[in-house]
């Protein structure tokens, strides 16, 4: 369940970011238009986060498996 917590928790703070950069876009130097190119740039390391960390954890879990059941 927290890999859902994180990935939901990375796109609210995203959303979050572009819809306050358009509420103050007239007092911030960040217009929406910037938030969101930011966002679009930053996609790809959330796309890779959401599927790489997974089977690092699956795999560590295993090898810890492994390394309990020698002993």
């Amino acid at each position: 369940m927290a890999f859902p917590a994180v990935l939901l928790a990375q796109l609210g703070g995203r959303l979050s970011f572009l819809g306050l950069s358009a509420i103050f876009q007239s007092v911030s130097g960040l217009t929406a238009g910037v938030v969101w190119s930011q966002i679009q740039t930053g996609l790809l390391g959330l796309v890779l986060q959401a599927v790489i960390v997974p089977f690092v954890i699956v795999a560590l879990c295993t090898l810890i498996k492994k390394e309990e059941k020698s002993e």
